[in-house]
């Protein structure tokens, strides 16, 4: 499907001809295909991605859920993960039902596995021209993107298995959680039994979105999740946590616990945070 000629001569420059080949799929197989690939220079923009979603779903929203699952696990956005989520909600093209599927399938492992037609994208029917090494991508993104973790992992996947592997990113992940939390998909402590099978990173994350949804839970859930989050093994956890505490007017406490936390940049954050709010209520 092509997009608008204006709307690409003022992406051309940004995008290169990697944007330009997504935008100038022909049909949404075509598109798939490219998302596929592991070619896939950074993106300081979501425009493109939100118009390809509306370009291909605005008529048929059919597999709508697995273009942005797609959408969403490249790494050509991965920085911009929450302002892609945020584009691709706002477009109406998915609805709460979808919205909850997408959040429980980021939330199924360590990495997503994504049902599709393999046989439709690998049949030669679809012809797309790949854009090269030739483009004038940014060096330093091309170098700090590890191609090999987000390509299919199977070249040649059978048919009876239909499923592409996909690395779930931070951000995708905790919101995720927050999600799942917000509408009662799953309970906190489903989400914290999941965590605890999931590499640091990806655990935390997780607990970052159950930090998030802390004020839709009952008390009682809630301080059970805040206590556990406030002896997290990552420091970037314990910091929201105490964060919240903070923000809640428990200071004290969270100076108190920020003075033995192992991690120095948490000390200097929570400290000053501490500090700052005591300044604010003197005006």
């Amino acid at each position: 499907m092509s997009a608008d000629p204006a709307l690409l001569a003022r992406l051309a420059d940004e995008l290169g001809e990697d944007g330009l080949a997504l935008l100038e799929a022909p049909d949404l197989d075509a598109l798939h295909l490219l998302l596929l690939g592991g070619w896939r220079p950074r993106r300081t923009t979501t425009a493109d991605a939100e118009l390809l979603f509306r370009n291909h779903h605005t008529a048929d929203r059919s597999r709508a859920r697995q273009t942005a699952l797609l959408l969403l696990t490249d790494r050509r956005w991965e920085r911009l993960t929450r302002r892609l989520i945020d584009g691709l909600a706002r477009s109406g093209l998915l609805g709460d039902d979808d919205l909850d599927d997408i959040a429980l399938a980021a939330l199924g492992g360590t990495r997503l596995a994504l049902e599709m037609d393999l046989d439709a994208l690998f049949s030669g029917e679809t012809i797309v021209v790949l854009p090269g090494p030739d483009d004038d991508t940014d060096a330093d993104d091309a170098d700090d993107v590890d191609d090999a973790d987000d390509v299919i992992d199977d070249p040649a996947p059978s048919a009876a298995s239909g499923a592409v592997s996909r690395r779930v990113p931070p951000v995708l992940r905790r919101w995720a959680a927050a999600r799942a939390t917000g509408r009662r998909l799953l309970q906190p402590d489903e989400l914290l039994a999941l965590a605890a099978s999931l590499p640091a990173g990806d655990a935390a994350a997780l607990a970052l979105g159950l930090l998030d949804a802390l004020d839709v839970l009952p008390a009682g859930t809630a301080a059970v999740v805040l206590d556990t989050a406030l002896s997290w093994p990552d420091g970037s956890v314990r910091a929201a946590a105490l964060d919240r505490l903070v923000a809640s007017g428990e200071s004290e406490r969270a100076r108190q616990l920020a003075a033995d936390d192992p991690d120095a940049a948490v000390r200097r954050r929570i400290t000053a945070r501490v500090d700052d709010q005591a300044q604010a209520s003197l005006f």
